[in-house]
């Protein structure tokens, strides 16, 4: 035993050492911090680029629209034949006409402006500005006329079965969702750096012809355990680093008055069952595509090979990972259904279904278990072709090399 934890340390400080690890860390970061600025930088200039837009109606309704207007500046143009000409040459991006008693109303823009033209905010603006007039006709008061045609603000809810609690929705999207979403990519992350780091450290040290003096001092089931566990030392240390920069980060923006860059409120409708059930799932997956990594690995005979064993797995991971986005869609389908239970494919549509609701969170720990269950077996599996193809160099590939040997049983 003490010989395994003497190897996972060894591959745990290697590697912590170099650029690359921590590169294969600040990555995904890096992305995310990227597409927070991008989406606030196209919020601030869609707040700063409305829509100029002349209004030409009655006096009395031209008021309402000047004090009602939301997505649009108002031009101070009421002639309708100066508005054409101000949007033809460029200096107006629109004109809303409407004649007396709101006959006629009709909206006039130019198709080449770059600005969004905010049609449903005028319709609505019209609306209210016709049904205000009609208020002050009926003699109705302020309070009276909110009585009537006052707004009441709807909020999406889902509700869930299983919790028979309500979560709210934010953009059309529940809190569970954007949880099942974020943790789909970074699983791709992770398992996209961990498959190259598996097959390196299996194949490597095989490749190099030096696996036969180490299995001489130790055996080899301890050294591929050893080998595993320092994976899972950088696995957990890279979540730690995770869980440490998005402390941070929630402090610092708070600190800086930018609580708005990220919206941590929609974290609190994620149930702690959807959360262990997830995050239970994203670590089996990397668990599982290790090991069969490993397993391709272990039938390398030379360094050159290990880039096509893991190259192998990666294109496997590719289907759940594309598959999960079309399961948002349709999380009922029976595709989406069978593969929420297959080990291999469960990461990435179990999480999925439960956020949309479509299956209880007991079918969610069913899938972790049956994950789990297909974790031991994998390593069972993993650590005794390591021990078989110790001292085999066959000049098949690795992926030939597995297929012959299903051949042969």
């Amino acid at each position: 035993m003490h010989k395994i934890f003497i190897v996972a340390k060894n591959v745990f400080s290697t590697r912590i050492l170099k650029p690359t690890y921590y590169w294969m860390i600040f990555a995904p970061l890096l992305l995310a911090v990227g597409a927070l600025l991008f989406n606030y930088y196209s919020a601030e200039q869609q707040k700063n680029s409305q829509p100029s837009i002349a209004i030409i109606a009655p006096q009395g309704v031209r008021e309402i629209l000047n004090n009602s207007k939301s997505e649009y500046k108002v031009a101070h143009t009421t002639n309708l034949d100066k508005a054409k000409m101000l949007i033809k040459d460029g200096t107006l991006d629109g004109a809303l006409y409407i004649s007396k008693n709101f006959k006629t109303a009709k909206f006039i823009y130019n198709n080449l402006s770059d600005k969004s033209m905010p049609f449903e905010a005028l319709q609505s603006d019209v609306n209210s500005s016709r049904a205000t007039l009609q208020a002050q006709k009926l003699g109705l008061t302020q309070d009276q006329w909110q009585v009537l045609f006052g707004n009441t603000q709807l909020k999406q809810v889902t509700y869930n079965e299983s919790t028979r609690k309500e979560q709210p929705v934010y953009n059309g999207y529940s809190s569970t969702q954007i949880f099942s979403q974020a943790a789909t990519i970074l699983v791709f992350f992770l398992l996209t750096s961990y498959i190259s780091i598996a097959g390196t450290e299996i194949g490597r040290e095989k490749g190099d012809h030096l696996l036969e003096s180490i299995v001489s001092a130790m055996p080899a089931k301890n050294h591929f355990a050893g080998k595993m566990l320092g994976i899972l030392y950088l696995i957990g240390f890279q979540l730690f680093i995770y869980g440490i920069v998005f402390s941070l980060a929630k402090v610092g923006l708070h600190a800086l008055g930018k609580d708005n860059l990220i919206d941590f409120t929609q974290i609190q409708g994620i149930t702690w069952q959807c959360a262990t059930i997830t995050t239970l799932l994203m670590v089996s997956a990397v668990m599982l595509y290790v090991l069969l990594a490993s397993l391709l690995a272990s039938f390398v005979s030379r360094s050159e090979d290990i880039s096509q064993a893991t190259s192998s797995v990666a294109s496997f991971m590719l289907i759940p990972y594309f598959v999960s986005f079309i399961a948002q869609d349709s999380p009922n389908g029976t595709i989406s259904v069978m593969l929420s239970y297959l080990p291999f494919t469960a990461h990435g549509l179990m999480p999925i279904r439960i956020s949309h609701f479509a299956t209880s969170y007991t079918n969610g720990w069913i899938s972790v278990a049956i994950s789990f269950v297909a974790v031991i077996i994998m390593y069972l599996w993993a650590f005794r072709t390591y021990q078989k193809n110790v001292f085999n160099y066959s000049e098949l590939k690795p992926l030939k090399a597995l297929i012959s040997t299903f051949k042969k049983q």
